[in-house]
């Protein structure tokens, strides 16, 4: 073989060796290459960022104030008796009944001077505005304020779970005669109105009969002007007694 053979070869050789040693990277190399890829080393797992989103208005689940605070929970109604220590007077300037109480006892008179008590559910009633009606409420309302003489408020009663009754006379009770004539007597009611004999209503009065109807109108002065309704279930209700069971309004 010539001399220029063995030259070529040999510079073959050199070039396969700088080859090789570019696809094979030493230790320093690698190092190098990993610290240029941003990647580094933690003791601890990596917790993604949890964004705040409390001014953004959209939901997320890191809250830098903390928990909103429980809304305050309404108060449950808790029935009472109608007596002298519950019964709100009504007379004088126009006013209605606080909410869940209807009129209960009427005086016998001009007035209005009437006695609002508290009913024994807050669900007789429905929460609504209160309508002026004059001498009379509308169908299925009860009085619950008063605007003048002979001119009443009135509230809906909820007849998905009560239904009415038909307008009544009220009963007369006290030591007076003239307001009670063309009415019976409250004789079977309870006997709490001493009090009010003497105070409220003077010397006597009316009251709704059957004991707990409501009143629903007044075109005059006497007991026999005036006329009552009284409560009772719809039985549409689980749970509630048979249709037209009087409900307790108040008791004694």
């Amino acid at each position: 073989m010539t001399r220029a053979w063995f030259g070529a070869m040999a510079t073959s050789l050199s070039l396969v060796a700088c080859m090789e040693q570019s696809f094979h990277p030493s230790p320093l190399d690698e190092e190098e290459a990993a610290e240029d890829t941003g990647v580094e080393e933690h003791d601890e797992p990596f917790v993604p960022f949890e964004y705040d989103t409390a001014d953004t208005g959209h939901t997320g689940e890191h809250q830098q104030e903390g928990d909103p605070e429980p809304e305050e929970e309404t108060p449950v109604h808790e029935p009472q008796a109608c007596s002298v220590d519950t019964m709100v007077w009504m007379s004088g300037t126009p006013a209605h009944c606080p909410a869940d109480h209807a009129a209960f006892m009427m005086d016998d008179g001009h007035g209005p001077n009437f006695v609002c008590c508290p009913l024994p559910s807050d669900d007789i009633l429905l929460h609504e505005p209160s309508i002026d009606r004059g001498t009379s409420c509308g169908a299925d309302e009860v009085i619950t304020g008063f605007t003048g003489e002979y001119s009443y408020s009135c509230a809906k009663v909820n007849t998905e779970r009560y239904q009415v009754g038909g307008a009544q006379e009220p009963c007369y009770f006290g030591s007076g005669s003239s307001g009670g004539s063309g009415v019976s007597g409250c004789d079977d009611h309870p006997h709490t109105w001493d009090v009010l004999q003497q105070s409220l209503f003077g010397s006597d009065g009316c009251s709704g009969f059957p004991y707990g109807s409501l009143f629903v109108s007044q075109t005059g002065k006497d007991c026999e002007d005036q006329r009552t309704v009284q409560i009772a279930y719809n039985g549409l209700v689980e749970g509630d007694p048979a249709a037209g069971t009087p409900v307790e309004m108040f008791v004694d």
